[in-house]
Parts: structure tokens; C-alpha cells; sequence
């Protein structure tokens, strides 16, 4: 944990079918999220404050706020509450998409005659490189 200063732009309550709520707050130094209300309390948009801030991976959990200048009475107003719907899975790895549309695009040079005059082995390659530049062409 590191104790940072951050700058309050907005905390968004976000709930979750089934499950406890937590709160979304973006500062000056991105979104971070917090699961305490307790200590979500103690935060007010537009004021400076001290927090600990664990870091894993890409998110950053607010742990703690150890000094804040915030009336506490003013902070409910500051609060946006916002019920999160269940989304579709997201990929962690990308790769098999990538697989699948490389397969599809040889399959297609193939059965169109595109690739008459390569073996099946070239025109995978070419549909990789061509899956590719358009991957990197996004990025």
C-alpha cells in the first residue's frame, strides 16, 4: 500500500445483482474503487486527500483515508447512484479471437480462389498477417 494524495472528481455507488455494493471514484490520478462505506464517507468531490492505495494490476483499491479536510454531512449529496447490470464475459486472452479470425479469413481466401495458387499452410500465414496488421492497425 502507498499513501497518495489524490483530488475527488466523482464517486459513483455501483451495485451488483447478488452482491455487496462498491464505489467507484475517479481522481486526479484515475479510478480507483472502494468497498467500505465507511471510509467512502470520509471522501467529498472536489477535496485533496491522503489515502492508501493498493495497487494490483490495473486496478487501484482506496484501503484508507488517513487525512481529509471533509465534512462528512456534505458527502451523500456527492454520491451518484448508479445499479450495474451483469455483463457478457470479456476475454482475458485475445489470442483464440484472433485464432478464429484468422481461420475464417483462410477459409474464405480458400473458397474464393484468393489463394489458388498457394498451399493451405501460405494462405494461413497470410490471413495471420493480414489479422495482424489489422490488430495493430487498432491499437
Amino acid at each position: 500500500m502507498v499513501k497518495t494524495t489524490i483530488k475527488i472528481n466523482e464517486i459513483v455507488k455501483k451495485e451488483r445483482e447478488g452482491k455487496e455494493p462498491f464505489w467507484l471514484v475517479d481522481t486526479d490520478q484515475g479510478k480507483m474503487t472502494a468497498w467500505d462505506k465507511k471510509l467512502v464517507d470520509k471522501l467529498e468531490v472536489g477535496k485533496t486527500v491522503e489515502a492508501d492505495v493498493k495497487t494490483q494490476g490495473e486496478f487501484k483499491n482506496i484501503r484508507g483515508v488517513t487525512s481529509a479536510d471533509v465534512p462528512v454531512e456534505t458527502v451523500g449529496s456527492s454520491v451518484k447512484e448508479q445499479v450495474e447490470k451483469p455483463k457478457a464475459k470479456a476475454y482475458s486472452n485475445s489470442s483464440s479471437m484472433y485464432v478464429a479470425y484468422a481461420k475464417d479469413l483462410c477459409i474464405a481466401m480458400v473458397n474464393s480462389g484468393t489463394a489458388h495458387d498457394m498451399s493451405n499452410k501460405q494462405a494461413m500465414d497470410e490471413a495471420i498477417a493480414l489479422v495482424k496488421q489489422a490488430r495493430d492497425a487498432f491499437e
